[in-house]
């Protein structure tokens, strides 16, 4: 049973992928034909959010299930934060019982910046303060996939703005607050905002704001496919990373244009709990001209149910 859904685990890791480039081809087929409608990108966004947190709540109770079985029989570890800290991570299963929010910030940045050198050969000073000593119950991965994306995002708007300018680049701000609830990080850049026409489609799988073209994108497939068979990529960055991307190739993404990193994270922070109020989830208020703030509230309770659509 632990290798077929070993197997299982490792064969669907690229499936986020394969479905993003899919959506992109379906966008882009409608348009050529003249079919496309209002109406597709609800349908689109329907189905995707049924299938992801389906997918979601799959891999974590099989990630679970091989975690507790391989502590039981001494095969491994659980992975997570390489930092070392005094108030070291206890795990069961995959269930981080210590789960540092800055000691997993600290990580998302690290894989941030070295994203962005890739891109841009530069990148901004990201900077955590606040409460940063809470510790709470939770899955650090779950946690690292939408810091990830956010502090990703904040990154490539704040190299864009200020790349040419004659002044330094301005830090990405991460603060961390503490409530008896919930546990709240605000992501704050100064990378010009978005246009608040667009606000309200930041949330779907279709939208985007980089103007990346969709057949650079795609050209990305033979690539992928042509570095899996000379190397082994995903290993070396999930070693680097400290396991939080396993299934998840940095070096092979852009650093943005699929339009699915805020839409992911809000299923991922929302899984524990539901849509509700009570539940985990992500805000982002912008300043068109200067920059944008992200909430990402985090649910610490553990008493909430997951979401099942």
């Amino acid at each position: 049973l632990a290798d077929t859904l070993t197997t299982m685990l490792h064969k669907h890791e690229d499936v986020v992928r394969l479905l993003a480039r899919g959506v992109l081809e379906f966008k882009q087929r409608r348009l050529a034909l003249g079919t496309s409608t209002p109406e597709d990108g609800e349908v689109v966004q329907t189905f995707l959010d049924r299938f992801y947190s389906s997918r979601i709540g799959m891999r974590l109770l099989i990630s679970q299930h091989l975690a507790v079985r391989a502590s039981a029989s001494g095969e491994g570890a659980n992975g997570g934060s390489r930092r070392g800290s005094s108030d070291s991570p206890v795990y069961a299963g995959i269930i981080n019982a210590k789960c540092s929010p800055a000691d997993v910030v600290r990580d998302a940045a690290d894989a941030v910046r070295s994203l962005a050198f890739r891109h841009y050969g530069d990148a901004p000073d990201i900077v955590v303060h606040g409460d940063v000593d809470i510790r709470f119950p939770y899955v650090d991965s779950y946690l690292f996939f939408p810091l990830f994306e956010v502090l990703k995002n904040s990154v490539r708007a704040t190299v864009e703005k200020h790349e040419n300018a004659d002044h330094s680049m301005p830090d990405v701000r991460v603060f961390i607050a503490g409530g008896d609830e919930h546990v709240t990080l605000k992501i704050s850049d100064e990378g010009g905002g978005i246009r608040r026409s667009a606000m309200p489609s930041i949330w779907t799988y279709l939208f985007t704001t980089a103007e990346v073209s969709p057949s650079e994108l795609l050209g990305l497939r033979e690539f992928a496919a042509d570095d899996a068979e000379s190397s082994d990529d995903s290993s070396d960055e999930d070693d680097q990373f400290g396991g939080y991307m396993s299934g998840y190739r940095v070096g092979l993404d852009p650093i943005a244009g699929f339009g699915y990193g805020l839409p992911l994270s809000r299923l991922y922070l929302r899984y524990f709990g539901g849509p509700g109020g009570e539940s985990g989830d992500i805000k982002l208020v912008s300043i068109e001209g200067y920059g944008t703030d992200a909430y990402i509230q985090i649910c610490k309770l553990g008493n909430r149910k997951e979401v099942l659509y």
